[in-house]
């Protein structure tokens, strides 16, 4: 020994020279060996994190039907198995040890394993794992993304966590509440979706792996789905126009994505703020085209306005039922005008109101209800049917159901959608050869421009 003494190879490192040695070879980069003292290259067989080992056989180049033994392949996990999982360790004979970050490649050159680590949309155990033949890279979600791959740097080590799997720009984890965004891309919990139009994620980040998806400002969208950043929210969402993709306002609609602004309605149409299109545009005079013998009797004659400018047409009656006026009743015989106003909450007696809902038709088909408050004491039209304490949504589809209905007569509060009336009618109208009316369909009045329902 020349004086010397020798020493046992530490950990990581191998001889195969015995005494001949002046010093131990360290193992290839990301494999160490199970313990000191080993005596060839074939002891380092622990891999580091992220890196796993991969079953493969080597076809003989003599006859590609036969094949040489099972060899130990550590690669690079950029894919999964067909799958989508690794192999059990119960599936194959036990021997390796693979530590977190690591795999292990068999070099067929050199006779010898290497580790390589886990990374490109990959990521390793955690943990050290003993006795695997196959310890396999773990595949990143569809639609995640580690960090090298998403900033176009090189990981400088494996990655050993589903965490590192973030959602890429323009996709965000959707989950279910049973959750957190951040553990949901580990599966299970969620699975990561490209953002809906209208909305955009800059992807995963460390505050926030999961990512979200962000709604673009009010009135404006996106022109597809997945977008990335707030500047992909450059057109005007449907309902809004203009430079500023503003609501449409009454009597106008917008199918969005047009830089243009908002379209009228066909004439003699209305319809609600932020229409999207024009089969949201109904009729501002319904009776007009039923019939012009069709009215609904008031209980209180007293109840009328007299018009004076209206009495020298139907059509100058007309208008002279503007903001507040629920329908004009013109005497063709007599050239008379009344028009009968809304209840407002200044007047007196607001406090003792009933609310009528008028039928708003587009297309032929019942759309809408325009609501007015009138005194509790008026009656309007000729009474069909007593519905009883429903919802108001009960309330308005048994009256669309029937064809004899015109309006409804409600009292109580409607604004839960679960809530019910105190009391629920339906009305009908009459014949009266001798006159011409027809009720408004006002757009602020309409329930879909929000006029909230409460005689309380």
């Amino acid at each position: 020994m020349g004086g010397g003494s020798g020493v046992s190879c530490p950990r990581g490192t191998y001889t195969d020279a015995y005494n001949k040695a002046p010093a131990c070879t360290p193992c290839r980069t990301g494999l160490t060996t199970a313990a000191e003292g080993s005596s060839a290259a074939g002891g380092c067989k622990l891999a580091r994190a992220g890196f796993y080992v991969q079953e493969s056989r080597l076809s003989n180049a003599a006859d590609e039907q036969q094949t040489q033994p099972l060899q130990q392949t550590v690669v690079r996990a950029t894919a999964a198995a067909e799958d989508g999982s690794s192999k059990p360790a119960a599936d194959t004979l036990a021997e390796y040890v693979a530590v977190p970050c690591f795999g292990i490649e068999y070099d067929l050159d050199s006779n010898t394993r290497r580790a390589v680590p886990c990374v490109e949309n990959s990521y390793g155990q955690s943990a050290p794992s003993f006795d695997l033949v196959a310890t396999r890279c773990i595949p990143c979600p569809d639609g995640t993304a580690t960090p090298d791959v998403q900033s176009g740097v090189a990981a400088a080590s494996g990655y050993t966590s589903a965490l590192a799997c973030s959602p890429l720009p323009g996709w965000a984890t959707q989950h279910w509440g049973r959750s957190s965004a951040a553990r949901s891309v580990q599966g299970g919990d969620g699975l990561p979706q490209p953002c809906g139009k209208g909305s955009y994620s800059p992807g995963g980040s460390a505050d926030a792996p999961g990512g979200s998806c962000t709604s673009c400002p009010r009135g404006f969208t996106t022109q597809e789905p997945a977008a990335e950043g707030p500047d992909e929210c450059n057109i005007c969402s449907a309902g809004n126009g203009g430079a500023g993709c503003l609501p449409c306002s009454y009597g106008t609609y917008s199918f969005g994505g047009s830089p243009h602004g908002c379209r009228p309605c066909q004439q003699g149409h209305t319809s609600a703020r932020g229409a999207e299109s024009s089969a949201q545009c109904v009729v501002t005079w319904p009776q007009e085209l039923d019939s012009y013998t069709t009215q609904l009797p008031v209980s209180d004659e007293g109840a009328w306005t007299d018009v004076a400018a209206g009495d020298a047409s139907e059509q100058a009656c007309k208008a002279g039922c503007g903001a507040g006026c629920i329908m004009y009743h013109y005497a063709t015989g007599e050239g008379k005008c009344r028009v009968l106003l809304a209840l407002t909450p200044d007047a007196a007696g607001f406090s003792s109101r009933a609310a009528v809902g008028f039928k708003a038709f587009s297309g032929g088909a019942v759309l809408d209800y325009a609501f007015f408050y009138i005194p509790a004491s008026l009656m309007l039209g000729v009474q069909i049917r007593d519905v009883g304490s429903v919802t108001l949504g009960e309330c308005l589809r048994a009256c669309s159901r029937s064809e004899a209905c015109v309006l409804v007569r409600v009292t109580g509060d409607a604004a839960g959608s679960s809530s019910s009336l105190n009391s629920c009618a339906l009305f009908t109208g009459q014949l009266d050869p001798d006159s011409i009316t027809s009720y408004q369909v006002a757009p602020q009045h309409l329930l879909s421009d929000g006029f909230e329902v409460n005689t309380l």
